[in-house]
């Protein structure tokens, strides 16, 4: 009774060589790997209930919402889910990150990535792929919740955010 996909990913140690999406995905892997010990293994598992509880978690093009992998680059780009509610209560629209610093500013970001990669509310350059912006699919109403989430978590620090509720 079990339906299982296998999805062939080519061996690439560049993202320059991909063919198709899935390609990238070992180097994403590679990334969290080495960029994480296990204090923010555990970060990332407390942000992913948080993001899971609050209906903020999908990579899916119809949920609008922050991938596994935009969870992961962000705990390790602040350095653990405390940090990541404290910075994301201040983000603005069009707030740009860019973990590995790829480009030089804000603008140099602006110039050379895609028209396509900019649109959303919030641009997180991969940090494996510099021309792609992680949260391209992250939708206007999802980046606010998750704006007005953090502030409130950061007044009460209740466990009832990491709690889903129907």
């Amino acid at each position: 009774d079990l339906l299982f996909e296998l999805v062939p990913v080519l061996d690439i140690k560049n993202s320059d060589k991909i063919l198709n999406v899935m390609d990238i995905s070992p180097l994403h892997t590679n990334f969290v790997i080495k960029h994480t010990n296990g204090k923010l293994r555990d970060e990332i598992r407390v942000a992913k209930a948080f993001f899971k509880a609050n209906n903020l978690y999908g990579a899916e093009t119809h949920k609008k919402a922050f991938s596994g992998y935009a969870i992961e680059t962000l705990i390790i780009h602040f350095g653990g889910f405390t940090n990541l509610i404290k910075a994301t209560s201040r983000w603005k629209i069009k707030e740009i990150i860019d973990p590995t610093h790829f480009y030089k500013n804000k603008n140099d970001i602006s110039n050379n990535l895609n028209r396509s990669k900019t649109l959303g509310p919030l641009i997180l350059i991969d940090p494996v792929q510099k021309n792609r912006n992680i949260t391209a699919v992250l939708s206007i109403e999802n980046f606010s919740k998750f704006k007005s989430l953090a502030k409130k978590y950061l007044k009460s620090k209740s466990e009832k955010f990491f709690i889903k509720s129907d």
